[in-house]
């Protein structure tokens, strides 16, 4: 679906950049979305990425540019049966990257560039790292709970991914400037690259007063999911927020929201418009903080207080994806 921008945002230059682009993995495609023989271009950092679909359905992920000449392969490229074919003189490239044909036959000796992929829940994610480096990790497996993901909420947003994140560990601004009261239910806990944050709130609805509860998995900085649950109704929904850096200080966000299929005839009724709810709550939720991430400056020493330990061990966790740091 496209992407909802704004007006255009201003670019920070790099040296300005208080924070620089983390490893992990991050969003490029919405997997629904690439058809076999689809070309997308999707932006990842100061570049692109040329995600395609081969008419088999294999999903791949290349550096842009045909090296051959230098033609962009996401600008008119196309697909030829298991195909990707460079847009200026149609040099055909095998999904292992080899150039394998041309109008004349000729092939050149190099191929493509391959980005490590994975395909989840309906989402295509790239691993991000240093030069050379394999995935030291991977996302965390969620359960298939029989509903495709639908589509929510698409933006770029001038602030870092690191910013988007931390979010899920500021409780304090819940309260304060969404109207969202949200306590921890249990401590929050740090796992290599996963963190999680397991949260209760209570809310007025037409059925009287609900407690629901929340557990916030982060991956890396760039893939966060939330189960809400309201045991009382016997409903579950999900989120799944991607935070893609797209230039300094610049981030595309994309979220999506789903439901548990299983349950009885009440919460199969009532999961569906507890998904959509949620949707249009968090969707709100970062629209009111827009305003704040695009004027705020990120200080890397703040001076928390009481009851911001999670904020604090967020901070401390965020450190292992700035590794040239």
């Amino acid at each position: 679906m496209p992407i909802d921008v704004a007006d255009p945002l201003p670019r920070v230059s790099e040296s300005a950049a208080p924070l620089g682009y983390p490893m992990g993995w991050f969003w490029v495609a919405d997997a629904r979305e690439l058809k076999p023989g689809t070309v997308r271009r999707s932006r990842l950092m100061d570049g692109d990425v040329v995600v395609y679909r081969t008419r088999s359905g294999l999903v791949r992920a290349v550096r842009p540019y045909c090296p051959h000449l230098g033609a962009h392969l996401g600008a008119g490229g196309t697909v030829a049966g298991e195909n990707l074919v460079c847009p200026f003189h149609h040099f055909e490239f095998a999904p292992d990257g080899r150039c394998v044909d041309s109008p004349d036959g000729a092939t050149i000796p190099v191929g493509l560039n391959h980005y490590e992929l994975r395909e989840q829940h309906g989402q295509v994610f790239v691993w991000q790292g240093p030069e050379g480096q394999s995935p030291t990790w991977e996302l965390p497996e969620v359960a298939d709970f029989g509903v495709a993901p639908i589509f929510g909420w698409s933006r770029e947003i001038p602030t870092h991914a690191q910013e988007l994140a931390e979010n899920a560990a500021d409780f304090r601004h819940l309260s304060v400037l969404h109207d969202v009261h949200m306590a921890e239910a249990e401590p929050c806990e740090a796992d290599g690259p996963i963190f999680r944050v397991h949260t209760r709130s209570t809310g007025q609805g037409r059925v009287g007063l609900f407690e629901s509860r929340q557990t916030i998995v982060m991956a890396g900085l760039g893939y966060t999911h939330i189960r809400f649950a309201i045991p009382r109704l016997g409903v579950v929904a999900h989120m799944w927020a991607m935070q893609t850096p797209i230039a300094p200080w610049r981030t595309h966000v994309y979220s999506v929201f789903a439901w548990e299929s299983t349950g009885g005839a009440v919460s199969r009724v009532l999961a569906p418009v507890v998904a959509r709810l949620a949707s249009q709550a968090m969707t709100k939720v970062l629209s009111e903080d827009i305003p704040i991430w695009e004027n705020k400056r990120y200080n890397p020493h703040p001076r928390l207080v009481a009851g911001e330990s999670t904020l604090s061990r967020f901070r401390l966790w965020t450190r292992q994806f700035y590794p040239s740091e």
